[in-house]
């Protein structure tokens, strides 16, 4: 079996069931997997870990709350990015909500393509030593 480092940076999975999780640890057996149930659950693990990946579950039942979730973690907390995994039928959500933040949307488990594009990016840029001050300044120069 091929053996995956795993990514630096925290990867969370709120929803209801755990039928996302099991399908995103297919798709990402790198990706160090946190799972919540509720939102506050998401947010509490959001604040030990401000940087990263939220996949959040949209259900018509909690078509607002999510909404406003997303909206928070946007103010909140800019360093994460948010993936929508929706119930099939709403659909005609996916472009409100992108506007609220979400970086990528599915509602297949079989579809997780743009899911794990945008983790793996993330994750990865999380990893990456930023420049200091120093560095960053040497860079603007104009003989660099």
């Amino acid at each position: 079996m091929l053996q995956v480092p795993p990514l630096p940076g925290c990867f969370i999975v709120s929803e209801r069931t755990g039928r996302w999780a099991v399908a995103l640890r297919r798709a990402l057996p790198e990706a160090p997997l946190r799972e919540t149930r509720t939102l506050d659950e998401c947010r509490a693990e959001l604040d030990l870990a401000p940087a990263g990946v939220v996949a959040v579950e949209f259900t018509a039942a909690r078509a607002e709350e999510t909404a406003a979730f997303l909206m928070q973690v946007a103010r909140r907390y800019p360093s994460v990015r948010v993936v929508v995994l929706a119930d099939r039928g709403l659909a005609e959500h996916e472009w409100l909500l992108r506007e609220l933040g979400a970086a990528a949307w599915t509602d297949s488990p079989r579809e997780l393509a743009a899911i794990v594009e945008v983790t793996r990016r993330r994750l990865e840029s999380a990893a990456a030593p930023r420049p200091g001050l120093r560095e960053q300044m040497l860079a603007r120069l104009p003989w660099g």
